[in-house]
């Protein structure tokens, strides 16, 4: 496997640190898609910060996992409050007194 060289930090060791079975990984899913192995290493720490993103670049323009689920928190309860309004709504034109 090539060695990646990143530009500083701690960061250019995490391969020496990595389970022989994860190299072997990366090395297989490269020979097996022909992407270069720095290709693969980005594609998946990329993918492992946001299943959507394919690159680093991505990265940069897409939302993080955590935003993503602030965001659907508040669509959830926003969801449950309409919901109730509906059996309100739904009450109030049968005549009847809506479901709790």
């Amino acid at each position: 496997m090539q060695q990646l060289q990143p530009l500083s930090g701690h960061i250019k060791d995490v391969l020496k640190y990595m389970p022989a079975h994860i190299l072997n990984a990366i090395e297989d899913y490269a020979d097996a898609t022909g992407l270069p192995d720095e290709k693969v290493v980005e594609l998946a720490f990329s993918m492992f910060l946001n299943l959507d993103a394919t690159s680093f670049e991505e990265l940069k323009t897409s939302k993080s996992p955590s935003l993503i689920l602030q965001e659907n928190q508040v669509l959830n309860h926003e969801n449950a409050i309409l919901r109730q309004e509906l059996e309100a709504l739904k009450a109030k034109l049968s005549g009847s007194e809506p479901r709790a």
